[in-house]
């Protein structure tokens, strides 16, 4: 009798205890109080991480300019409070004797010429003025073009058109002044795809920044007593490309502008990595087939409409203008921002500066 009263005994027990655990688990899952909340435990708000300071090294700037610089990130860059993300600073440089040494349209130009890589046609060629020589430089295009290219440089109609492709530009630069001139380099972008001209653009400044700052002659044979010269080379300001890029970390939105075709500029912005940059350089139209046509857009952003494409694009006065050229009186005329007029030759516009209160930094060594 005590061996059944053992077994049963054995054998409710497990139901007893997982009956337990059942309620137990039970318990926990709903409380008695119908009303009763878990409550997480409190967690202590992790403090907000101040953002880092932007550093500006200032080499090669003056000291007073480095510190307006420095001065000009604490108050409008991204650390600043008064910082919006959606409307940042503007900061505009002109390409050309600012961030570049050297002419990237012009050394474009030059290749172009060089190896007759114009999609030359009857549209193309009315684009040349007949006053500089268009029928003359026709003429010299037809006789060598059909011949072999590893025997052109011995033609004698090779180097004159070469001559004469120059002389259409330079002359047109003296005597009409740069804005015409500049206008006709970008026309002669006429039948390419902007990929493809800037695809060109990017070819040939990988080249010249190995070429040695010079100029070169160009001249018919055998002798020539006018020959013509064109600028070779192109070089980047490393203290202006530190300065963009401190600028560019600091939340500035910057604006490059120049009397280059847009495409051109493009390309001279990607070769100088500094891609991040909005080109303003001269706007070409395209036809129906996605090619341009030889017309220009507007606004022009030099000699007088660097203000109305900043505007055009941006509706914003530059917190800071940078300028080299008499044209860049414009633009660091406008609004109450920093100025700084890198100095060059232009005694007119030195005197202009100081008579303004522009910063003058003197020619980096």
């Amino acid at each position: 009798m005590r061996a059944k009263r053992e077994a049963k005994k054995n054998f409710i027990l497990p139901f007893i205890v997982l009956s337990l655990g059942f309620l137990r688990e039970q318990s926990h899952a709903r409380p008695l109080n119908p009303h009763w909340k878990h409550q997480r435990p409190v967690q202590k708000p992790l403090k907000k991480l101040a953002p880092a300071p932007i550093f500006f090294s200032g080499k090669g700037w003056s000291p007073q300019i480095a510190e307006a610089i420095k001065k000009l990130i604490l108050e409008k860059g991204k650390t600043s409070p008064h910082y919006n993300l959606k409307k940042p600073p503007i900061v505009t440089l002109p390409w050309e004797g600012v961030v570049a040494d050297g002419d990237a349209d012009e050394l474009v130009f030059w290749r172009l010429i060089r190896r007759a890589d114009f999609k030359f046609s009857n549209p193309f060629w009315n684009l040349i003025p007949i006053a500089y020589g268009r029928q003359k430089l026709r003429a010299a295009y037809e006789q060598f073009s059909p011949l072999p290219k590893t025997i052109w440089n011995t033609q004698p109609t090779y180097h004159q058109y070469l001559k004469y492709f120059v002389k259409t530009y330079q002359d047109q630069c003296r005597e009409t002044g740069i804005k015409s001139c500049r206008i006709y380099l970008s026309r002669l972008w006429f039948g390419f795809t902007p990929q493809e001209a800037e695809n060109y653009s990017q070819i040939t400044l990988n080249q010249e920044k190995f070429q040695v700052p010079k100029k070169e002659i160009i001249a018919e044979p055998p002798e020539d007593r006018a020959p013509v010269y064109i600028r070779r080379g192109i070089r980047v300001r490393p203290q202006v490309l530190e300065l963009i890029q401190t600028l560019h970390d600091a939340g500035f939105d910057l604006w490059i502008i120049s009397d280059n075709a847009e495409p051109t500029l493009k390309a001279a912005l990607n070769w100088a990595q500094i891609s991040y940059a909005h080109p303003a350089g001269i706007k070409m139209k395209l036809d129906k087939k996605g090619v341009f046509n030889g017309k220009i857009s507007q606004p022009l952003p030099f000699w007088g409409g660097e203000i109305e494409t900043i505007i055009f694009h941006t509706g914003t006065i530059p917190a800071l203008s940078l300028g080299f050229w008499p044209q860049d009186q414009e633009i660091l005329s406008y609004g109450n921002g920093l100025k700084i007029l890198l100095a060059g030759k232009d005694k007119a516009l030195l005197k202009t500066a100081q008579k303004k209160g522009w910063f003058i930094q003197p020619p980096f060594k």
